[in-house]
């Protein structure tokens, strides 16, 4: 039996982010995103350092111009969520 719980992964991460910023799932571009991070199963602690550049590689891979405020906001709440792991449950208005 497990004292620990699973650590907090990049998918789930990026996932509530996703969420937090397209409530409905209606926003394609937020689709592509999380379909970018489907196998990131790394804990998101151990790549604290690289993560707001690989948050920003990925939106940028998407949307080179950053004419997606979607996409961009996304990419800034995983990166903040990466580092604030314990607020990842609480109320999207809260985030």
């Amino acid at each position: 039996m497990p004292t620990e719980p699973n650590p907090i992964t990049l998918f789930q991460v990026v996932h509530r982010a996703v969420e937090v910023c397209d409530p409905g799932g209606d926003d394609s571009d937020l689709a592509d995103l999380l379909v970018r991070f489907e196998d990131a199963d790394e804990p998101v602690s151990a790549i604290l350092d690289g993560l707001e550049l690989r948050m920003a590689e990925a939106a940028g891979a998407l949307d080179p111009e950053s004419e997606i405020p979607s996409l961009q906001m996304a990419a800034a709440v995983a990166t903040y969520l990466g580092h604030r792991r314990d607020e990842l449950e609480d109320d999207p208005e809260q985030i």
